[in-house]
């Protein structure tokens, strides 16, 4: 969200993020007083966003051991009849399901964000106040499919490991 990977963030805690984000930036602006909202199934959302610099509205589900994805989907259908201009949804039992090692389940959670989100972007372009003036961004974890050793499950080093991509192969660097 700032645009650039922060070399200082080396595992998944909640702290507040020093670096000004895109929605930090927006909400400054007068126009979009009120118009950002973040809805992310993990509890680390306000610190990603800083909600205590900005003030940022975000709803993470209250309990860490339920569901995350039907939570957060149920309160960002809230949003339908009354569309902020920029909405950061967060998703992540995809990432919860590979952890897990439920294939199916991963699968099936990804189906189901998937069709929430094709209702919501829908909502979006058939309101004439929102459409072509509302920006959604959706994130997810584990973008993955089944591979050797069940690899999919984890999040691998984070580096690129040699390799890099030229005009469509694989060469090592």
């Amino acid at each position: 969200l700032s645009g650039r990977p922060n070399p200082a963030i080396r595992a998944n805690e909640a702290v507040p993020n020093g670096d000004v984000t895109v929605l930090e930036r927006l909400i400054r602006r007068p126009e979009f007083a009120g118009q950002v909202r973040v809805y992310a199934q993990w509890a680390a959302g306000p610190a990603i966003v800083n909600t205590a610099r900005r003030g940022i509205p975000v709803f993470h589900p209250p309990n860490p051991e339920a569901p995350h994805d039907a939570l957060v989907i149920e309160r960002a259908r809230e949003l339908i009849g009354n569309l902020p201009r920029v909405t950061w949804i967060a998703l992540g039992d995809t990432d919860n399901r590979a952890h897990e090692g439920e294939y199916e389940a991963y699968l099936a959670a990804a189906s189901e964000a998937d069709g929430f989100l094709r209702t919501l972007w829908d909502a979006i372009e058939a309101d004439p106040r929102t459409a072509g003036r509302t920006t959604m961004i959706v994130t997810s974890d584990h973008g993955r499919g089944a591979s050797e050793r069940r690899r999919w499950r984890g999040h691998g080093s984070g580096r690129l490991r040699g390799f890099v991509l030229l005009r469509g192969r694989r060469e090592r660097s």
